[in-house]
């Protein structure tokens, strides 16, 4: 777990705690679009793909388990205990978004939560509302490291976890760019 009151940790706590922010913000935009059917909100640009709708509420948990693990010196041990096994649970809600999502792809069934927030209407996708099988996966290790983070022994998985999902994303990003 990070210690806040240690000089080095604390520039990466703020980075943790603006990319939690930064995330559920970003969810929130998405999901209001979907609320009020504005594709400016859904999708960074007329051409792109919109954002899905559990892509959003993926990124609000996300950011969410993830400011609540930043440590707050002001906090008793036993609220930051408490703000710990909340972000745990957040975190393996993220993880089961997209590993439910994932047994949807491979066992070729619909287990009917793509479109439960959302109904995607007009869409060339064989499967409406539902994330990409490389968003899933990055949700289910993104969710496995937010479960793990905070615990000392698991470490490595944690930062292998993140560490893939980080290349996977960049691979997207450039992918975006260079259309």
């Amino acid at each position: 777990m990070w210690d806040s009151a240690n000089k080095f940790h604390q520039p990466y706590v703020k980075f943790a705690r603006i990319a939690g922010v930064v995330a559920t913000a970003a969810g929130m935009l998405v999901l209001v679009g979907w609320w009020l059917d504005l594709d400016v909100l859904k999708s960074l640009a007329p051409t792109l793909a919109s954002m899905k709708a559990n892509t959003a509420l993926g990124f609000v948990l996300g950011g969410i388990s993830l400011w609540l693990q930043c440590p707050d010196p002001t906090r008793s041990t036993d609220k930051s205990m408490t703000r710990l096994r909340v972000a745990s649970i957040v975190g393996a809600v993220v993880a089961a978004l997209g590993a439910l999502t994932l047994i949807e792809y491979l066992a070729s069934v619909n287990l009917g939560f793509d479109q439960v927030l959302f109904t995607e209407i007009e869409t060339s996708s064989k499967f409406p509302g539902r994330m990409s099988p490389a968003t899933a996966a990055n949700f289910m290790l993104l969710g496995v490291a937010l479960v793990q983070c905070h615990r000392t022994v698991s470490t490595r998985l944690c930062e292998w976890c993140t560490l893939f999902v980080l290349v996977s994303a960049l691979i997207a990003a450039v992918g975006y760019l260079y259309g």
